[in-house]
């Protein structure tokens, strides 16, 4: 396991987008799960977390609730805003289908 250095935060990130991208979709919400565990308002993390319940997990209302959680941050970041919106105005997934994870 990763010590909890200060960059820790970016390196489980960057662990969990390449999980992703090599279908470990389960693996993935692991890392992102001890993302938060490390910051709790990682707004990246819950985002992703949500596409990956709500797409490749099954758990579409588990994936809301890590989306939701992000508008009652509110964050100054105006793409992360409309990337949650967009994601929420989308129907989840049956199926696995290509989303990306932010980085």
């Amino acid at each position: 396991m990763l010590g909890l250095e200060p960059l820790d935060a970016m390196a489980l990130n960057q662990k969990g987008v390449s999980q992703f991208q090599q279908r470990e979709y389960k693996a993935a919400s692991i890392t992102f799960e001890n993302l938060l565990e490390v910051q709790p308002d990682n707004v990246y993390a819950l985002f992703n977390l949500g596409v990956l319940y709500r797409h490749f997990l099954g758990e579409a209302s588990r994936g809301e609730n890590y989306l939701r959680k992000i508008l009652e941050l509110k964050p100054d970041n105006n793409d992360v805003l409309r990337a949650v919106q967009e994601e929420l105005a989308n129907e989840p997934s049956q199926q696995k289908t290509e989303h990306g994870t932010k980085e």
